[in-house]
């Protein structure tokens, strides 16, 4: 892992909890109020669709798709793995139905290099208020 990677998965690490608190099960304000509407709308229909939520930090939207939708799979990962900690923590805690639990799986790994994501097996990719934090963002956005 780069240096630079390293420094941002410390960070992400050292203000894990604090972040877990700030976003919470609901989402802060900010996403409440603007960006999940627009999220929402613009995904459309993933029932029967495998996604990836990159960068799940605490698991937030992750765990919204394995509540409010059909995805036939959801993928959670981030490089922190104090984040991945707090989010496999928040699932366990919230998505108490078998079946539902049963289509998440959260993984401590680089958006950069998605080493746990098989190749041409994920329908959708969302990675919301991440991107500004990803020191390659270039290998991110490779086709």
């Amino acid at each position: 892992m780069s240096n630079e990677l390293e420094t941002v998965k410390q960070q992400w690490d050292d203000q894990a909890g604090e972040w877990n608190q700030w976003i919470g099960d609901e989402g802060d304000s900010n996403r409440r109020d603007s960006s999940d509407s627009y999220l929402w709308k613009y995904i459309g229909n993933i029932d029967d669709k495998v996604v990836l939520d990159a960068g799940c930090g605490n698991g937030y939207l992750t765990v919204k798709f394995a509540l409010e939708t059909n995805a036939k799979q959801v993928i959670g990962v981030d490089l922190s793995s104090s984040l991945v900690q707090l989010a496999k923590e928040n699932l366990d805690r919230r998505v108490i139905d078998i079946e539902q639990h049963r289509k998440v799986q959260v993984y401590q790994d680089s958006i950069t290099e998605l080493k746990t994501i098989e190749d041409n097996s994920v329908d959708l990719i969302v990675s919301n208020y991440v991107l500004m934090d990803t020191p390659d963002l270039e290998s991110v956005v490779k086709v």
